[in-house]
């Protein structure tokens, strides 16, 4: 049912920003940070209309047997 989904996603989003989980950058300039998207729950804070943000795409073409997550039949 929807409300158990709602409630178990609920206590996963509580358990996984504690801070014991979250890396938190102080950003300063020429700072570069990389994290994989399918492992990763991420999110930015806001930040000066004055500075510049560069946001960059990477992907990295590994053979099947090095995938986190499978491939599907």
């Amino acid at each position: 049912p929807q409300d158990e989904a709602d409630d178990l996603l609920d206590k996963l989003l509580q358990h996984a920003t504690k801070p014991a989980h979250v890396y938190d950058h102080d950003w300063g300039p020429g700072d570069l940070v990389l994290w994989d998207n399918a492992t990763v729950l991420h999110k930015r804070e806001s930040f000066p209309e004055t500075s510049k943000r560069l946001v960059k795409r990477m992907i990295i073409n590994l053979d099947p047997s090095r995938h986190i997550i499978p491939p599907t039949v």
